[in-house]
């Protein structure tokens, strides 16, 4: 069309006159490396230090109430949304089989109400085996300190402050998510599994915001046949 312009055969451009698409830019999630979880998980394991406003109790530690460390373990190896953990009850878990199911109830609802049952690792089983010894009667996985579900804000903080102390303030629960789903990306697991680990109601979801550089490129497909 612009040569026919050039040459008179055309008084206008009609391709000028369409609205051009927006270019949209990849999203690259941001993740955690190996490093920064080891580094969050040993922090959320140590004692919190004693400090009033008269800056009494330094050099003395007090346990933290709430179950930090297991609650990051459990959230960067199944890609469990922070609800749904605190939400998680003992009815949901199957010690036998190794199974957390994700369902939605009274007190909560899953987004897009996509439940579904997710296999658990030996670390994580190992932990959930641990806490059930301990828990009793309790209806929780992770509750509060007096038995009932831990508030959204409490977690959200400690994680903050956990995450400070360990130079990697930027973690978030939402970020322990994505950075299960890259890192099970990298290791091969197609989108569409994930797609249904992460409760997702579409794969586009999953690719676009939640696998990062996964390095699909170095990964050696299984021998089928």
């Amino acid at each position: 069309f612009n040569l026919a312009k050039e040459r008179n055969l055309a008084r206008v451009n009609p391709i000028a006159r369409v609205r051009r698409l927006p270019v949209i830019k990849k999203r690259v999630p941001k993740t955690l490396t190996s490093d920064q979880v080891v580094a969050i998980l040993k922090g959320a394991e140590k004692p919190i230090p004693n400090h009033d406003p008269g800056k009494k109790g330094n050099g003395t530690f007090r346990n933290r109430k709430i179950p930090l460390h297991d609650m990051i373990l459990f959230a960067v190896n199944t890609g469990a949304r922070l609800g749904e953990i605190l939400h998680l009850e003992w009815d949901d878990v199957d010690l036998s089989f190794g199974l957390v199911s994700f369902r939605c109830k009274p007190e909560h609802t899953l987004k897009d109400r996509e439940e579904r049952r997710v296999k658990t690792n030996e670390e994580v089983l190992g932990m959930l085996r641990r806490r059930k010894l301990a828990a009793g009667s309790g209806r929780w996985v992770f509750p509060s300190s007096v038995g009932t579900v831990l508030r959204r804000e409490n977690a959200l903080r400690q994680l903050k402050l956990v995450a400070k102390r360990v130079n990697v303030p930027q973690a978030t629960f939402q970020m322990l998510r994505r950075t299960f789903a890259t890192m099970a990306a990298r290791s091969g697991v197609p989108s569409f599994v994930l797609r249904e680990v992460l409760g997702h109601s579409s794969v586009k979801t999953t690719e676009g915001y939640y696998i990062g550089a996964a390095g699909g490129s170095a990964w050696t497909p299984p021998i089928i046949g």
